[in-house]
């Protein structure tokens, strides 16, 4: 049997962001496409009136989430 390989999913490198809702726990079984949760960037200030899809985080390949290093409400900096 093949050795698991992890896979790190990131935000972004560009912007800062805060994680607003985890859709997935540890042990879920994930397919490439899935939205993991949604997210915020920092700074980003709403217009009155205006409507923007909150920003989700997508998983980029097939597997089953281990950890979450991140809580809800944490803010992840940019690198």
């Amino acid at each position: 049997m093949a050795a698991a390989r992890l896979q790190e999913v990131t935000i972004s490198s560009t912007f800062s962001a805060k994680l607003v809702k985890w859709r997935i726990c540890p042990g879920t079984e994930v397919r490439e496409g899935s939205v993991l949760g949604f997210y915020e960037k920092v700074g980003q200030t709403l217009d009155e009136g205006s409507f923007i899809k909150q920003p989700n985080l997508k998983c980029r390949f097939n597997g089953k989430v281990k950890d979450l290093l991140v809580n809800e409400g944490e803010i992840v900096p940019a690198k």
